[in-house]
C-alpha cells in the first residue's frame, strides 16, 4: 500500500487565513504523490470565536471543506489544535476558552467518515474532555485507526485497536523537537507490539512510515515554514501478536518479582537486627 507523509511544518490555518489554507495546502497534498493512498498531515492549530463558527464546524463550512477535498482522489486526515471562545462541550463552563483536538478522516469524496478526540490529554495544559471511543475505518486494504500524539505513548489504547483487528495506524502528532526520535520509536514500538503498520505525521517532529516488524519504511524531519513530505510502500498486513493476546502479564510479573525480593530482603534484614 502506498502513503503520502506530508508536513506543513508550521501553523496552517489562522482567523485571518483560514481559507487560504485549504486553497494552498491541498493542492500541494495532491501534487505529493498521485498514487498514495491516504494523505496524513500533521496536527495544525486554528483559532475560530464562537463554537458554531470553531473547528467542529457547521454545515457550510463542511460543505467547504467537502468541495476543497474532493476530487483528489484521496483519502485525507488531519489533526485539529484549536481554540473556541463560549461554552465548553463536556466541561460545563461558559464564556471559556476551550482548547480542543480532535482528528477528522475526509473520504476521497470529501465525505467526513469518521472523527477521532485525542483520549490521553496533557494535564493543566489541555483542559478538555478526553475522548473516550476508538475510530475504526473498513478499507480495501483493511482496517484503519485514528489515534493523536501522546495516545500512542499509552500501550493499552494500541492494544485495544489490534483487538479490534486493526491493520494500520494513522497518527498526526506534535513533538518538541528535542523528542523527535523518542516520541516517534515510542509510536513505532506500539505497532510492534500489536503487529500493525504506522504512518505518523508530527509537526516539530518526525515523518515515520513503519511496517508491522517496525522497520522504517521512510522518515524525515519537518522543516518550519516548508512543506515536507515523504512517500513509501509499505505492508500492511495484521500480525496477531502474543502480546495483543495477552497484555502486560509479563511486566506485571516483573513487578510482582521485584517486590517479592524487596519484601524477602527487608524482612532478612530485620531478623538479622
Amino acid at each position: 500500500m502506498a502513503f503520502a507523509v506530508p508536513s506543513f511544518g508550521s501553523t496552517c490555518c489562522s482567523d485571518t487565513r483560514r481559507k487560504g489554507c485549504a486553497d494552498e495546502c491541498l493542492p500541494r497534498l495532491r501534487r505529493t504523490s498521485p498514487e498514495a493512498i491516504p494523505r496524513v498531515c500533521r496536527r495544525s492549530a486554528s483559532r475560530y470565536s464562537g463554537w458554531n463558527r470553531g473547528c467542529r464546524s457547521p454545515r457550510k463550512n463542511r460543505a467547504r471543506q467537502r468541495e476543497r477535498i474532493s476530487g483528489g482522489g484521496h483519502s485525507l486526515f488531519f489533526g485539529c489544535d484549536c481554540y473556541t471562545y463560549g461554552d465548553c462541550p463536556g466541561l460545563g463552563s461558559e464564556n471559556a476558552i476551550c482548547w480542543l483536538q480532535f482528528l477528522p478522516f475526509y473520504s476521497p469524496d470529501g465525505r467526513m467518515e469518521a472523527n477521532y478526540d485525542k483520549h490521553h490529554l496533557l494535564p493543566g495544559v489541555e483542559p478538555e474532555k478526553p475522548g473516550d471511543k476508538r475510530a475504526l475505518l473498513d478499507q480495501p486494504s483493511g482496517r484503519w485507526g485514528l489515534q493523536i500524539c501522546k495516545d500512542m505513548d499509552f500501550p493499552e489504547l494500541s492494544r485495544e485497536y489490534a483487538v479490534q483487528g486493526a491493520n494500520l495506524l494513522l497518527v498526526p502528532a506534535w513533538d518538541f523537537n528535542v523528542d523527535r526520535w523518542l516520541h516517534a520509536r515510542m509510536a513505532v514500538l506500539r505497532a510492534v507490539e500489536n503487529g500493525f503498520a504506522l504512518a505518523r505525521s508530527a509537526r516539530n517532529g518526525l515523518l515515520t512510515l513503519s511496517d508491522n516488524r517496525g522497520r522504517i519504511i521512510a522518515e524525515t524531519a519537518t522543516v518550519p515554514g516548508r512543506f515536507v513530505s515523504i512517500t513509501g510502500k509499505v505492508n500492511v498486513t495484521r500480525e496477531r501478536t502474543f502480546y495483543t493476546k495477552t497484555g502486560d502479564w509479563f511486566a506485571w510479573l516483573c513487578v510482582a518479582i521485584f517486590v517479592t525480593l524487596l519484601v524477602s530482603q527487608l524482612v532478612a534484614r530485620s531478623r538479622r537486627s
